[in-house]
């Protein structure tokens, strides 16, 4: 092995994990065909680094080992060897990774406040309020209704998409939280399309009370 060589990788090596930050610096040397393998073994043994590679050429280091190693593992200065390109790799990106799981996190949050207040209104109190706690208040015709004003209320705020309610008014709770690809609505649409929904089940509510419908358009007859 030529010393000179070995010195030089040796000095490269340290001059990045020897740098003081937090976390501490990991190194990642990606060499597909392992032909730095021996090099790196002296040059982490030269500084007495922690050296994630396989004891040998003919010794496997499955992914997965590293991956966990890596999540579980206290950070400490560390060389990792790795038998891959450099482009293949994502997974060591831990600010990437964080990223994608607090836009996941933010992603769950908005469907579940969609979910339980998408078509949430400013007149909705009144307009649940004006009619009368009875049978044509259940959510599809199979389950009982509500028994109070705030359970009715809170069925009304709920995103419960319909096939008869139309496309505006069942993407409209969906554009508005922001979870959409791309918009689909014009923005003064949107809050129109919540208002009208609540309107037209008020109204089929006193329609069917009054005996001009037979039941809600909502209630499915499967």
């Amino acid at each position: 092995m030529n010393t000179s060589f070995q010195s030089r990788l040796t000095l490269q090596v340290r001059e990045v994990v020897g740098r003081n930050s937090t976390p501490p610096p990991l190194l990642v040397w990606c060499t597909p065909d392992r032909s730095w393998l021996d090099l790196l073994h002296e040059a982490a043994k030269a500084d007495g680094l922690e050296l994630w590679a396989p004891a040998s050429e003919h010794e496997e280091t499955h992914e997965l080992s590293i991956r966990h190693r890596f999540d579980s593992s206290p950070r400490a200065a560390s060389l990792v060897s790795l038998q891959c390109r450099r482009d293949s790799i994502s997974w060591f990106n831990t600010e990437e990774r964080d990223d994608g799981i607090r836009e996941l996190t933010d992603f769950d949050a908005r469907l579940e406040a969609v979910s339980r207040e998408g078509n949430a209104m400013p007149g909705l109190k009144k307009l649940i309020q004006d009619g009368l706690l009875e049978r044509w208040c259940s959510v599809d015709g199979k389950r009982s209704h509500s028994k109070t004003m705030a359970d009715l209320i809170a069925q009304g705020s709920a995103y419960a998409p319909g096939i008869n309610d139309g496309v505006c008014v069942n993407i409209a709770p969906l554009q508005k939280a922001g979870i959409l690809a791309a918009d689909v609505l014009a923005a003064k649409d949107i809050d129109k399309a919540i208002a009208d929904r609540a309107k037209w089940r008020a109204d089929e509510r006193r329609w069917v009370r009054e005996g001009k419908l037979p039941q809600p358009g909502w209630w499915t007859d499967d």
